[in-house]
């Protein structure tokens, strides 16, 4: 949840040095993420499956 419960907004706040927006910052972030590595990050390199699923909603198979 990130700190003070905020969903990670006061970890992106410090990053930006500034306040996140979520209709300014959100879609940039989406844009700019590498969905292959994020399917793989983490311990049993498996990623995110709420992405994972998210994204076969949209239809974007796995390209590995």
């Amino acid at each position: 949840m990130g700190e003070r419960e905020r969903k990670g907004c006061v970890e992106l706040d410090r990053l930006l040095g500034r306040d996140y927006s979520k209709t300014i910052d959100g879609p940039r972030l989406f844009e700019a993420m590498n969905f292959d590595r994020a399917r793989t990050f983490g311990p049993g390199q498996h990623g995110s499956r709420s992405l994972d699923k998210f994204l076969r909603t949209l239809g974007v198979a796995r390209t590995h």
